[in-house]
C-alpha cells in the first residue's frame, strides 16, 4: 500500500540520515588531533626499570592515542609511581576522550590533592559528586579531603552519602565516627567505629579510633586492645575499579620490594618471585634485592635456585 511505502521510505531516509550523522561525527574526530601523549621531562634521571616501563606504555598509548582506557592506563602508572603532574596531564586527557567517566575525573582531583592543591582538589571532588551522585569513590575522596581540611559539617553528609551507596566499606563508618571524636561525642562516635571494625576487622585506623573513643569514655581495658590492634595504623583510600591496577604498575625499588614481601608474608611467594625477578634484571649489583630473591625462591620450593642467587651475593661481597 501507499502508506506502507511512505512509511518504508521516510524509515529509510531516517536511517540515512542516521549513518551522515554518524559519518560526520567520525570525520570530525579524526580531524581533531588525539591527545598528546605525556612523559615526563626528566625521564633519563627516573629509575631504569620505571624508565622503560613508562616509555612501553607510552607506546603502547599512542599506537592507539584515541583510546580513553589507554590513556587510563598510562594515568595510573604515573600515579602509582608518584609521578602525579604527569598522571593530572593524563588523566584530563581521557576525561576529555571520555566525559562520563567519573574515575576520570575523580583522578585528576586525587592528583591535584597529592601535588598540595587541596582547594583545587575539593573543587574537583564537589563537580564529580555533583554530576555523579552515586558515584561512591567520589563520595568518599571528597569526605575524605574534608575531613583533611577541618571542614567536618561537609564531610559528615559526604560520609551519610557514601554509606548507604556502599554499605559493605567500612571507611564511611569510620569516617562519621571520626567526626563524633572531632565533635566530643564519644559514646557516638562507638557505634559507628564499632560497625567499621566489624565490616573489615583487618582495619588499623579505624581500631585505632575506637581505641581513642573507649578512652574518652574510661573504658581502659576496651581502649587498650584497641589501640595496639591500630598500632603503626595506615590510611588506604578506598578502593576502586582503576586502584586496584595500581600494584602492577609499581616499579619504583623500594614499592616492588615491599609488594613482594607482602605477598610472600601472605602465602604467595611465586608472585614475590615474579616481582623480585624482574626487579633483579635492573639491579643485578642490588644485595637486598638478591637477598629478598632468594628468600623468596626458597619459600617457593626452589631451594636451589635461592643459593644460586646467594652464591651470587657472595662473590659480589663474601662478607654479605
Amino acid at each position: 500500500s501507499k502508506s506502507l511505502f511512505r512509511l518504508r521510505r521516510s524509515t529509510a531516509g531516517f536511517a540515512i540520515a542516521l549513518a551522515l550523522m554518524g559519518g560526520l561525527v567520525l570525520w570530525f574526530s579524526f580531524r581533531t588531533p588525539p591527545p598528546r601523549v605525556h612523559v615526563p621531562a626528566d625521564l633519563d634521571r627516573l629509575d631504569v626499570q620505571l624508565r622503560d616501563y613508562i616509555l612501553q606504555k607510552a607506546q603502547w598509548v599512542r599506537a592507539k592515542a584515541r583510546h580513553f582506557d589507554r590513556h587510563a592506563t598510562l594515568g595510573m602508572v604515573y600515579a602509582a609511581n608518584g609521578l602525579w603532574q604527569e598522571a593530572r596531564l593524563v588523566f584530563e586527557s581521557a576525561a576529555r576522550l571520555n566525559p562520563k567517566e567519573p574515575l576520570a575525573r575523580m583522578y585528576i582531583g586525587v592528583a591535584a590533592q597529592e601535588s598540595g592543591e587541596m582547594e583545587e582538589a575539593l573543587v574537583l571532588f564537589r563537580s564529580v559528586v555533583a554530576e555523579f551522585p552515586e558515584f561512591a569513590p567520589g563520595q568518599y575522596r571528597l569526605g575524605a579531603a574534608l575531613l583533611r581540611t577541618g571542614n567536618v559539617d561537609d564531610a559528615e553528609g559526604a560520609f551519610q552519602r557514601l554509606i548507604p551507596l556502599a554499605p559493605r566499606e567500612w571507611r564511611g563508618y569510620a569516617g562519621l565516627g571520626e567526626i563524633e571524636l572531632r565533635k566530643g561525642r564519644s559514646a557516638e562516635a562507638v557505634k559507628y567505629l564499632e560497625k567499621a571494625v566489624e565490616l573489615d576487622p583487618a582495619a588499623k585506623s579505624a581500631h585505632h579510633l575506637l581505641g581513642e573513643a573507649y578512652r574518652a569514655l574510661g573504658r581502659k581495658g576496651d581502649a587498650e586492645i584497641e589501640l595496639n590492634l591500630g598500632r603503626h595504623a595506615l590510611s588506604f583510600p578506598m578502593p576502586d575499579a582503576w586502584s586496584r591496577t595500581a600494584t602492577e604498575h609499581m616499579k619504583l625499588l623500594q614499592d616492588q620490594v615491599q609488594l613482594a614481601s607482602d605477598y610472600s608474608d601472605e602465602g604467595q611467594p611465586l608472585k614475590a618471585v615474579e616481582i623480585l625477578a624482574k626487579a633483579f634484571v635492573y639491579h643485578p649489583d642490588n644485595l637486598s634485592v638478591m637477598n629478598q630473591l632468594a628468600i623468596a625462591l626458597n619459600r617457593s620450593n626452589q631451594p636451589n635456585k635461592a643459593r644460586a642467587v646467594l652464591q651470587q651475593a657472595l662473590q659480589k661481597d663474601e662478607r654479605y
